[in-house]
């Protein structure tokens, strides 16, 4: 799935094993939902590629049924590990 929503637009992605790329893409998805963190911040601790090319890898896979039910999933888990977004 998360190939998919990366397609070929990001060469780094394309190296790394898939499981890897969906665990970093859940990540990001989860920090953008509940956390204020810059696009940058994710693009280069979690080695998504070009801050924008973090932030639309988060959005398109939470327009997805799935990756939405995931992260509100995992969400649940570590309520209250993170802090809640001020946006």
């Amino acid at each position: 799935m998360v190939i998919s929503l990366a397609g070929r637009s990001s060469p780094g992605l394309s190296r790394i094993h898939a499981d890897e790329v969906d665990h970093r893409l859940r990540k990001t998805a989860a920090m953008k939902q509940r956390t204020s963190v810059s696009n940058r911040w994710l693009g280069e601790r979690l080695k998504m590629g070009p801050p924008a090319s973090a932030s639309q890898f988060a959005r398109r896979y939470l327009l997805t049924g799935a990756g939405r039910k995931e992260i509100e999933r995992l969400l649940s888990r570590v309520k209250g590990v993170l802090p809640k977004s001020s946006k």
